[in-house]
């Protein structure tokens, strides 16, 4: 009598894809998260903060700027970066 074969399962996308650190969704969020961050890092040091525009981390990024206020929605804050104090100063004035 032959052993019947049955076919691997993979993990349900419901369960967070099986691994450690998440399933597909979260890992393709994060990359997209810190992707613009990259971006938004690079345009900073080329033209400095207050020259550039979400528009231009958006394109730079190859998302749409609805898409960059997906993953930071805070409008004062470009990407959401640390260090980037300046409610702070607004507060002290």
């Amino acid at each position: 009598m032959a052993s019947a074969k049955t076919a691997p399962t993979l993990p349900s996308p419901a369960s967070g894809g099986g691994t450690k650190t998440g399933g597909l969704r979260e890992r393709k969020k994060q990359k997209t998260r810190e992707s613009i961050q990259r971006t938004a890092l690079r345009l900073f040091g080329k033209q400095g903060y207050e020259a550039t525009t979400v528009e231009q981390i958006a394109a730079a990024a190859e998302i749409s700027p609805s898409t960059f206020f997906n993953y930071f929605p805070a409008p004062l804050r470009k990407a959401g970066l640390p260090g980037d104090d300046r409610r702070a100063d607004r507060r002290r004035r």
